[in-house]
């Protein structure tokens, strides 16, 4: 979707940055050095409107996150049928293999927080990883087409604001 909107796309993204990303950054970091305390959301909130609020708060962040882990799973397990080739696309229209992953990587995560937040936070952590190589190894290929084969498009003016 992005590669069709083309350069205008950035303006897109730079909007939510300024108005969504940076204001929210913001908000955290505030509400962090005000209330240290953990908890996040239900802290915030419990303090600036009790404890039946700071309770609902943080009960619907958590019961918003049920649907949402399956569906990032759903959506991991059909992006890693494309690290195997043509031979893994069989399963892309199986269900048991959506189940399968999804049920396995909640049990992993489920079973490292039983463990306590010292082997939890591992998980965090390494996940942190799964960003950050991705990301690095994009730029890396990135450096190296522009060596390569130089620049590819000029950006115009009229570019960033074509719909």
């Amino acid at each position: 979707m992005a590669a069709a909107a083309g350069p205008s796309i950035l303006v897109v993204w730079m909007a939510a940055l300024t108005c969504f990303f940076v204001p929210l950054a913001a908000s955290v970091a505030e509400l962090s050095s005000r209330y240290p305390d953990e908890g996040g959301l239900y802290v915030w909130t419990r303090q600036a409107f009790g404890g039946f609020s700071g309770f609902i708060a943080a009960w619907t962040y958590w019961m918003s996150n049920l649907p949402f882990f399956p569906g990032v799973l759903y959506f991991g397990a059909a992006s890693a049928l494309f690290a195997f080739g043509p031979q893994a696309q069989a399963l892309a229209g199986s269900r048991g293999y959506y189940v399968a992953i999804a049920v396995g990587w909640l049990a992993i995560i489920t079973l490292l927080n039983i463990r306590g937040a010292d082997v939890g936070k591992w998980l965090n952590n390494v996940s942190s990883l799964g960003e950050l190589v991705p990301l690095a190894l994009l730029i890396l290929l990135a450096a190296a087409s522009y060596l390569r084969f130089g620049r590819q498009h000029t950006l115009t003016p009229a570019a960033w604001f074509r719909t």
